[in-house]
């Protein structure tokens, strides 16, 4: 078994994929490439492969990455996604072909919702996300005991299945996880750790790190709206650091409610002001990589000599195709 810790060494391949069954169907060869992972992207994931044959003007592929360490070796799936209309360089008689892929999410991305399309309030958000993505070609696990919507939702004229979906993963705090394998997982946000990085048992992380934290715009007035009304929640505490009174003037910031069970515009609003008077710590990596960690899970990184030490979810993730298989990560905390 692979300790991914102590480093590997790395090759790729690709498979093309048979959409009926989602099994691979013959492999290619892969040049060189990277893998993109965004938190915030409808799509979660998407992929630039550079391959030397020509597989047609769209095709659905997998790519691999086989990590081998002291005679151990493994094949894991690190992006599963369709690719249309690849593009050529000729370089004498040597041809090689970029591909620009897409997760498996893009299907529902392509399909727009009638305009007017309504969810009522308390419809359970987990099964409306499961139906939206039901053109998927890929399997899609929905977890147990997703909440319900607090407010309805209705569809635009540009709103396609995918950013509606998204949007009610927001809402009830979920995530639509894509998996190695192309499989979707409609489930909530990891509370538990996935992985840990020290400098006593597993010292993967780069010497060099960004670490920013962004104060300037704490805000120490909020308005939320929802349907119509307003709330306002405003910090005038001598004893808080973000206060009209130490800051010395109004920050104000407004956004649309979210409201949990039973509560209203105004505790929103006050809890929300308190969210965001707790500024949030990015910080910018590389790392060797690991599997079991991914976009929006939780990560403990605790470099005491650097003044870091604390829980952090990922944020972004561009995986390299290369030897080592590094991975350049942003993170913030919780």
């Amino acid at each position: 078994m692979i300790n991914y810790s102590n480093g590997i060494s790395a090759t790729y391949c690709a498979a093309k994929v048979n959409p009926q069954t989602w099994a691979d169907a013959g492999e290619i060869q892969i040049i060189a490439g990277k893998i993109t992972r965004k938190a915030d992207s409808d799509l979660v994931e998407s992929a630039d492969i550079t391959v030397s044959e020509d597989i047609g003007t769209e095709a659905w592929i997998r790519v691999y990455m086989i990590a081998e360490q002291s005679g151990a070796k493994e094949k894991v799936p690190l992006f599963t996604g369709i690719v249309s209309s690849p593009g050529r360089d000729i370089n004498g008689t040597v041809e090689t072909r970029t591909l620009e892929c897409y997760s498996v999410l893009k299907v529902a991305a392509d399909i727009l919702l009638p305009i007017g399309w309504f969810a009522p309030a308390r419809t359970n958000g987990g099964e409306l996300i499961r139906i939206l993505l039901s053109d998927l070609p890929c399997p899609v696990e929905l977890d147990a005991g997703s909440p319900t919507i607090i407010s309805s939702f209705v569809a635009g004229d540009n709103d396609s299945k995918l950013s509606v979906a998204q949007e009610i993963a927001e809402a009830i705090n979920w995530q639509i996880k894509v998996n190695g394998d192309g499989s979707v997982r409609i489930c909530p946000k990891p509370l538990t750790i996935s992985g840990t990085f020290d400098n006593i048992d597993n010292d993967i992380i780069e010497v060099s790190v960004s670490d920013e934290r962004d104060i300037f715009t704490v805000p120490n007035v909020l308005r939320v709206t929802l349907d119509g009304s307003a709330a306002t929640a405003r910090d005038d505490d001598p004893d808080s650091a973000y206060s009209t009174v130490n800051r010395g003037r109004e920050i104000w910031k407004q956004e649309a409610a979210k409201l949990a069970a039973g509560e209203s515009l105004g505790e929103y609003a006050l809890r929300r002001l308190k969210e965001l008077q707790n500024p949030s710590r990015s910080l910018s990596y590389s790392r060797r990589f690991q599997p079991d960690v991914g976009v929006n899970d939780l990560v403990s990184i605790v470099y005491p000599k650097q003044n870091i030490g604390d829980v952090f979810r990922v944020l972004s993730q561009t995986i390299t195709l290369s030897h080592g298989a590094k991975v350049k990560e942003e993170v913030i905390n919780e």
